[in-house]
Parts: C-alpha cells; sequence; structure tokens
C-alpha cells in the first residue's frame, strides 16, 4: 500500500490557539507553506502571517481593533468589531486597507478602501456604504469599483423593499450592470412557506421544493457568468436529494445559438468527491480540493 502524504501539521499554542500551520510537504524539513497566526490578549486573531514583511508567503493580513493607523478615519473599537484591516499578496505586494465605521448599534456602515504607501492609490475605488431599518434589514447599499482607463465608478446603487423582514425588491438606480445584474427592481414572489420562487432581476423564473425545502428545479432566462449575460436562451438546474437532505445530483441544461439545441451537464456529489459528466473534478481535503486533470502531449514530428 502506497504512504500517504502530509497535507498539513499544526502548531498550537498554550491556549490551543493555532500557531502556525504547515501546508503541504516538499521534503520532511520543508512545506509548500508556512501559516504563522497572532493573537491579542483577549484571544481575537490580529495577524495570519506578516503583511510587513511577507517573507516568500503568498498572503497576509492584519486587524487591528482599537490601534488603527487611520484614527481619523475610523475609530478604535473595543467590543471585537474590526476598525481597520490591512492585507498583502504576493502577486504584486501592494498593501491595501479598509476602514469600517459603525452607527450607534455597531452595524457596519462604511468600508473605506486605501492603498497605502503606493505612488499612485487607488483611494475609495472599492468603498462601501450601508443603512438600515428598525429592525435591522439592509435598506440601501453603495458600492464603487475600478474600471481601466475610466478610475472611480459607483457600481451599485441598491435600495431594499420589505414586507415584514422579508425582502420584495431591489432597486439599482447606478445604471450600472457590473454590480447587481437588473436596474428593474422586479417583485420577489415566495412560497407559503416561505422560499424564494423567483428572483427575475437575477433571471430566475421558477424555483420548485420538495418536501423538505430543498430547491429542486431552478430555470432562468438568461445565464450569467462573471456579471455578464452569456448567448444562452434557456437554461435550467435540477436537484436530486436523498431521503436525509443531501444533494447527490445536479444536471445544467442549456440552450444556445440560432437552433437553441440544448447541452446538458451532470454533476454528482458522492460524500465530497465531485463528479463531472463519468469524470473525478475534484476530491475535498482539509485544506482546500485536490483538482483532477488531464495533462494532453502533442508531439510535432518534422516532415522530410
Amino acid at each position: 500500500m502506497a504512504k500517504g502524504k502530509s497535507i498539513s501539521s499544526e502548531y498550537l499554542y498554550e491556549l490551543s490557539q493555532l500557531e502556525s500551520k504547515k501546508v503541504g510537504r516538499i521534503s520532511a524539513a520543508s512545506p509548500l507553506q508556512q501559516v504563522d497566526y497572532k493573537y491579542n490578549i483577549r484571544g481575537w486573531m490580529t495577524k495570519i502571517n506578516d503583511p510587513a514583511n511577507l517573507n516568500g508567503k503568498l498572503f497576509a493580513y492584519e486587524l487591528k481593533y482599537q490601534n488603527p493607523v487611520y484614527s481619523t478615519v475610523s475609530q478604535g473599537k473595543y467590543n471585537g468589531n474590526i476598525a481597520e484591516m490591512d492585507w498583502v499578496s504576493a502577486y504584486d505586494g501592494k498593501l491595501r486597507r479598509y476602514n469600517y465605521k459603525y452607527d450607534g448599534l455597531e452595524r457596519l456602515k462604511d468600508g473605506i478602501y486605501s492603498e497605502p504607501g503606493t505612488t499612485a492609490p487607488r483611494n475609495d475605488y472599492y468603498n462601501e456604504s450601508l443603512s438600515y431599518d428598525v429592525n435591522g434589514n439592509i435598506i440601501s447599499l453603495k458600492r464603487n469599483r475600478y474600471i481601466e482607463n475610466t478610475g472611480r465608478v459607483l457600481m451599485d446603487d441598491l435600495g431594499y423593499t420589505y414586507m415584514g423582514n422579508r425582502l420584495t425588491k431591489v432597486n439599482d438606480t447606478s445604471g450600472n450592470y457590473s454590480g447587481y445584474p437588473s436596474t428593474s427592481g422586479n417583485a420577489i414572489a415566495y412560497d407559503t412557506n416561505g422560499n424564494m420562487i423567483n428572483h427575475v432581476d437575477k433571471g430566475i423564473l421558477q424555483i420548485d421544493y420538495n418536501f423538505l425545502n430543498l430547491p429542486t428545479y431552478i430555470k432562468f432566462d438568461k445565464q450569467y457568468e462573471s456579471h455578464e449575460l452569456r448567448p444562452s436562451y434557456y437554461v435550467n438546474t435540477k436537484y436530486l436529494y436523498n431521503a436525509q437532505g443531501a444533494k447527490l445530483r445536479k444536471i445544467h441544461t442549456y440552450g444556445t445559438g440560432r437552433m437553441n439545441t440544448e447541452t446538458i451537464m451532470t454533476t454528482d456529489y458522492l460524500d465530497g468527491f465531485q463528479y463531472t459528466g463519468n469524470e473525478l473534478s475534484f476530491v475535498p481535503t482539509s485544506e482546500g480540493i485536490m483538482i483532477s486533470f488531464k495533462i494532453s502531449i502533442f508531439t510535432t514530428i518534422p516532415i522530410r
């Protein structure tokens, strides 16, 4: 029998908090990555790796509660709310930051984006702001995004309508489809059990449920991929469950082209293993998924 390989090794502090994790293994002494964790005296996490020094790590972030660097933007919080967050990825090594503001009930009100130390920072390019009704439901949401050669644009300016605490309509007055996919504000319908049965703004025309209130059939009039409408005229998805409600199969059908020919894609779920068609797609592990893929080898033969 082949020997197993280490997925990760974990090391704990005296209080059983995670101190570091070694992920994967090149050799017995060399992991693919080591992830380090830091906490404050209250046991709240403050760092995963160090944004000030990646030192070969892929990613790092720091959470600041009562000690934000931009203290004029967000006040220090002593109740566990995060005042400021920094993060860096190995992709570009750029420090990015969010400062957070809260209302009188300690609900998130604003997220303010900045890029400290950057020559041409895109400050405020990814800001968000929210407001709430007396029941705590979100009633407005504004979000920015960056567009190349344009700069900062308002991606969403959403208004939410409720009946009691049930969402019935979302209106977007930004005129921008890159966020919420519609500005029309069509009504959202529910069945007698409170399950959503359509959401026309997102192209969902019909949702059917079984006796466990799990969706068994979803019909779309279009298909979205990365917020862009794909040229599909007919899309539906069917789901199969066992008696305990665990999902066993998904059958995705869509029609494309002038003749609206159907394409069917079947996905099977077997104890976490996922198959597409008859081929294994991935295997779950505690550190993510192991993807199955084929390698095609092409050989060029010179003709004499």
